[in-house]
């Protein structure tokens, strides 16, 4: 199987000649401030408040059942201090900021509402794995939160671009589930490059933060290496799978084997735990995916 870096240096002139929509300046600003551990909420509720549709859609996030707040959320910054929290409105900024260039509209059996669902309920799902690994070995979850909330960006770059073939790959992956080719490679011949692939090129391409690009990257493969380094990208990897195998049937276990049982701490008891506190939270996830959508 073509790696995603050997896919993007042979495909990447496919999605070359599509002309990358730009980046909003609001989204520029926020990639500046994302590795800047002394940034401020004040700052950040300024570069969000620039955006009225952004501010519009944070401010409404944090009143969502999800986060359990009571008393109503009229600004940003209140979103921030008393919801959110710094780290998670600026992913989430960052997240609704990046996608929302892609028109994705012309794409007929794109779903948008799925996409966010994927998105957040990946990374909502690897941040409370990364809160069950021993400390020493944790990867910072935050990270990790972001990374899952934009582990699935290829499909928007695709939908965007190739909306006609995007469509005619998802048509038959709905009418043959669980028959049809592997999804990577029927996108690889029907497109010229998969959605990871794709992931990783438009990561680069706006300079997102490199543990983005890697954990984008592992979607790739199924058993990425088990080192401290991968930490991160294994448990995006394996909360994306995990939620595509829980949306054909509810029956699917967290604990069923595989990588997580031999991350730190993460035994058979905790991820049923982590798995039962996820499901407690799928009606608010689906409610936030259509928000987002």
């Amino acid at each position: 199987i073509m790696s995603p870096d050997r896919a993007v240096s042979v495909k990447s002139e496919v999605l070359e000649i599509k002309h990358l929509p730009p980046l909003s300046m609001t989204a520029i600003r926020l990639i500046e401030v994302m590795a800047d551990p002394e940034v401020e909420v004040d700052d950040i509720a300024d570069i969000i408040e620039q955006d009225p549709g952004l501010a519009a859609r944070i401010v409404g996030l944090s009143n969502a059942a999800y986060f359990g707040q009571v008393q109503p959320i009229h600004s940003v910054k209140e979103a921030i201090v008393r919801v959110l929290g710094l780290n998670t409105v600026k992913n989430l900024s960052l997240s609704i900021a990046v996608s929302g260039v892609f028109k994705t509209d012309q794409c007929h059996n794109f779903n948008v509402r799925e996409y966010w669902f994927n998105a957040i309920g990946c990374a909502s799902l690897a941040r409370m794995l990364a809160m069950g690994i021993s400390s020493e070995a944790r990867p910072n979850p935050d990270a990790v939160y972001l990374g899952g909330l934009l582990h699935n960006l290829g499909y928007l770059i695709l939908a965007y671009a190739f909306p006609e073939e995007l469509s005619a790959v998802l048509e038959r992956m709905q009418q043959e589930p669980g028959e049809a080719e592997d999804p990577i490679q029927l996108q690889r011949e029907q497109i010229g490059i998969d959605w990871i692939s794709a992931g990783v090129w438009v990561a680069r391409r706006w300079h997102l933060p490199e543990s983005v690009v890697r954990m984008i990257g592992g979607m790739q493969d199924e058993q990425l290496p088990l080192a401290p380094d991968q930490f991160d990208a294994v448990l995006v990897s394996v909360s994306a799978r995990w939620i595509q195998s829980y949306s054909r049937s509810k029956e699917a276990v967290l604990s069923g084997g595989g990588a997580l049982s031999n991350l730190p701490s993460l035994d058979t008891e905790t991820l049923d735990q982590i798995q039962h506190k996820w499901e407690e939270q799928v009606e608010e996830l689906e409610a936030l995916s259509r928000e987002l959508s």
